[in-house]
């Protein structure tokens, strides 16, 4: 699941003005400040009055965002209350993180700095003024307004997929998945500015890196399922969608083979907005009659990250996207490569269309 900032922002917008900020000016009323200079803070009751206020948010909030949620103040003798929220799991998030994601803690205070000196004719420690989309007062801005905020983008990110829970462990940020880099990389390729060629050169860049981590990180059950991937991809030559997911399970795993967690989403995520420019180039390798050219090329490239020879796969993994590039070109999208572009300085390999030759493996304009 994806972060949708635009959707965040407009939850937060719309809890802020109505149902945090009048809260916010009570909660500034009360002179709870620090108990560093206020010896005498649980005689005066002021530090409960703050708890009890923000305990009564908090419960009204959990209820209708939250369901589920509990809510409790914990007291020690000689000691400030503790107010708790802990977000319950739900069925879902503990069958799609085994219990095995990160725990995360938000943690803000409920008492206040001194009221000082300094404060302008108008203004004081104990009465909220809001002026414009500021608010003044003791506890706006030192944190006061911690269980506000904690509160509201724990349920803003929840609402979207982004914070999960699990059963018997609590609230856990959901790992890392390549679907926000799918919908930037989409959308990029829907602007008129932005060209398959574009998309591609970058995804060249990446996979010929991974092709060379993978030579000297790939282990043997690795290479197995490369070699099964590639036979895969044989027998679905003549079927375009089939062949592009294998075709797309094939450079994932390599990038998997890495070792490179940022490079398995990246490749991940770019892989999509190319599927049917994929699926076009392989059409068109059938129309010229070429189409075993599309296994070898997949095949030379499972052989030398075999070989364990990082530069032998980096330039394999090259001379497959040369190749990529001119058929996906010749089936009617923008012009794959620009002119005048000079060679990849680490493999030397021009950066124009070009064809491999089958026999000796050189480069053909």
């Amino acid at each position: 699941m994806g972060f949708d900032a635009d959707a965040a922002a407009r939850h937060v917008d719309q809890l802020w003005d109505g149902d945090i900020v009048p809260v916010l000016h009570d909660y500034i009323r009360i002179p709870n400040v620090s108990v560093a200079y206020d010896a005498g803070w649980h005689e005066a009751g002021h530090m409960a009055r703050a708890t009890e206020l923000l305990h009564q948010w908090c419960e009204r909030h959990v209820g209708e965002g939250l369901a589920g949620a509990s809510v409790e103040v914990h007291e020690l003798d000689g000691r400030t209350p503790l107010l708790l929220i802990d977000v319950p799991p739900t069925d879902a998030a503990g069958a799609s993180t085994g219990g095995d994601g990160d725990t995360v803690l938000l943690y803000g205070h409920l008492d206040k700095q001194p009221p000082f000196t300094g404060w302008r004719d108008g203004l004081g420690p104990w009465d909220p003024v809001q002026d414009g989309d500021r608010l003044y007062g003791r506890g706006a801005a030192d944190d006061g307004y911690a269980a506000f905020a904690a509160l509201t983008a724990v349920e803003s990110l929840q609402a979207q997929g982004v914070v999960e829970v699990v059963n018997g462990v609590g609230s856990v940020v959901r790992g890392m998945t390549s679907m926000p880099l799918e919908q930037f990389f989409t959308f990029a390729a829907r602007l008129s500015e932005v060209s398959i060629q574009e998309l591609l050169e970058v995804r060249r860049g990446l996979e010929v890196e991974a092709a060379s981590l993978a030579a000297g990180r790939a282990g043997a059950a690795e290479i197995a399922g490369l070699g099964r991937l590639v036979d895969s991809m044989a027998g679905s030559l003549r079927e375009p969608a089939v062949f592009a997911d294998f075709d797309t399970a094939f450079h994932v795993a390599i990038a998997r083979a890495s070792r490179n967690p940022m490079l398995v989403l990246l490749v991940e995520a770019i892989r999509v907005p190319l599927r049917r420019s994929v699926e076009e180039g392989l059409t068109n390798w059938i129309r010229t009659g070429e189409v075993d050219t599309v296994r070898q090329i997949h095949a030379d490239v499972l052989e030398a990250i075999r070989s364990g020879d990082p530069d032998r796969a980096a330039k394999a993994m090259d001379i497959h996207f040369a190749q990529a590039m001119q058929i996906i070109g010749q089936a009617g999208n923008p012009p794959m490569v620009r002119t005048g572009v000079p060679s990849d300085r680490r493999t030397g390999i021009a950066l124009d269309p070009a064809r491999r030759h089958a026999a000796d493996g050189d480069l053909r304009p």
